[in-house]
Parts: C-alpha cells; structure tokens; sequence
C-alpha cells in the first residue's frame, strides 16, 4: 500500500524565520518493510526529504534521524505489527552519554482517510509524547 498523508501546522523549527507550513507523509508497506518518507515544507523551501525504512520481520534496521539543534544522527530501530498498526522502536545516541529512546505507533483509520502517529521520546530528563494526525491526500 502507498500512501501520502498530509498536515498543515504552524510554528517554528531551527530557529526564528523557519516556519513550518506543512509536513507530508508518504507510507510505503509492502514486502516485508514499512517506508516512512517525511517531507517538511517551509514557505518557498523545505528541509531534504527524511526517508526511513523498517524491516518488519524482527531485524533491526539503521535510519538517518532527525536528532536535537536541527541535526541528524543514526537511528537503530525494531517495527513490527501488531493489531493492524506498525510500532517502531528506535535508538538514538545524542552524545556518548545520552541516548534518546523513541516509539512511533502508525495507524490509519478503518475509511483510510487518515493516519494517527502516536509518539513517545524518552531520555536521561523526561519522556514526550504526542499525537499527529495526517489526511490522506
């Protein structure tokens, strides 16, 4: 199944001058893997294309990441499926000392109008979690 799911937010990233106009989705899932291409549009221009691709046979997979100040690190990361969604556990080490832990719970809605992505991020402080909800274009 391919799918592109889109969401119009307000806000800043980076910085001050940086607003964020919308993000794209675009889910792949076919095969054995789950694709997940992010695309962040910003006014006239927009970030590079974040691609990350999950194997769902148990098999860890290694994914560029967005990672804290706008960089990006190396991402190990475990997906399966699991009652209709695919949940992928990732790793992130920000410094020697500090890793951030994240779960991303994908779920499209029974009408496949939408996609729900639940997030939780932990680390040495505090976890975050929220909540995404994409319309399909």
């Amino acid at each position: 199944m391919d799918s592109r799911f889109q969401r119009t937010i307000g806000g800043r990233i980076g910085g001050p001058g940086r607003a964020i106009a919308g993000v794209t989705l675009v889910i792949e899932d076919k095969d054995g893997a789950f694709h997940v291409t992010r695309r962040v549009s910003m006014g006239q221009a927009g970030a590079p294309d974040l691609v990350q691709r999950f194997r769902l046979d148990g098999k860890e997979s290694v994914n560029r990441a967005p990672a804290p100040g706008g960089a990006r690190g190396e991402a190990s990361s475990n997906a399966r499926r699991e009652a209709g969604r695919v949940i992928v556990e990732s790793r992130l080490w920000i410094t020697a000392e500090i890793e951030l832990k994240t779960t991303e719970i994908f779920e499209v809605s029974e009408d496949a109008a939408t996609l729900t992505v639940r997030t939780m991020r932990t680390n040495h402080m505090a976890t975050q979690s929220g909540k995404q909800i994409y319309r399909r274009n």
